[in-house]
């Protein structure tokens, strides 16, 4: 009998959250509030030659930083991909150059199902397998849907 696919999933977009209100507090704020005091407060028209104007291009900017950022850590999470076969479990990563991590499944020792409430609202989960393996003692299967039933197959 060969080895057969027991489970695949990748990590939810819900873990850039945090990434996401960052932006909103650090930069998108500051920028629509520096903005409107440029344009509304101080009078400065867009059109022109007034070197006040420099403040709005700035603040402009300031908009659009972070969707760069955004969008990196956006694909470098749907690039991460799990497996889970009948013998191993394979960790997929990267975004231009992969890298595949695969591990024995009788080298896990323990399984541990992590919900915090973030994850829970969302019908989410992370399962922790402590390992003997030397390169990856401890691996996390971030925010999977039914989490319960993953930390199960990986169990049997």
């Amino acid at each position: 009998m060969g080895e057969e696919r027991v489970w695949e999933g990748r990590p939810s977009s819900i873990l850039l959250f945090g990434t996401f209100v960052k932006s909103v507090l650090f930069f998108w704020i500051p920028a629509a509030v520096a903005f409107w005091y440029v344009t509304k407060k101080l009078g400065i028209a867009l059109e022109g030659e007034d070197p006040k104007r420099f403040i709005a291009l700035a603040a402009g900017v300031w908009f659009a930083l972070p969707f760069p950022w955004l969008f990196g850590r956006w694909v470098a999470l749907k690039c991460r991909r799990y497996e889970l076969t009948t013998e191993r479990l394979t960790l997929s990563t990267g975004i231009l150059s992969r890298r595949i991590d695969a591990m024995e499944l009788y080298r896990v020792k323990d399984i541990t199902l992590d919900v915090p409430l973030f994850l829970r609202m969302f019908g989410r989960g992370n399962v922790v397998l402590e390992t003997s393996d030397k390169t990856t003692p401890r691996l996390l299967i971030e925010a999977v849907p039914n989490a319960r039933g993953v930390a199960d197959k990986v169990r049997s």
